[in-house]
């Protein structure tokens, strides 16, 4: 039985213990640059880190960047409304 959701993360890990399946469905997509450093980081290992730091990193990154994008989109909505 596998343990790891689609992102590759455990699912009972307790750094992510708050970001629900619903929530991951909400990230930005994997862009070409996120595919590239995730084949370069765990298939070659050219980094110097674990496959899970990496896997955790990029979650970090795509809920970073939907965080930018959603305050990007209110703010102009809320310039549009004036």
């Amino acid at each position: 039985m596998n343990n790891e959701d689609a992102d590759g993360l455990k699912k009972n890990d307790p750094k992510y213990a708050g970001v629900s399946d619903q929530a991951r469905s909400w990230l930005i997509g994997y862009s070409l640059a996120e595919i590239r450093r995730l084949i370069v980081g765990i298939i070659l290992q050219a980094y110097k880190r674990t496959t899970s730091f990496i896997l955790n990193w990029s979650l970090w990154r795509r809920q970073h960047q939907t965080k930018a994008m959603e305050c990007h989109w209110k703010r102009r909505l809320k310039f549009r409304s004036v």
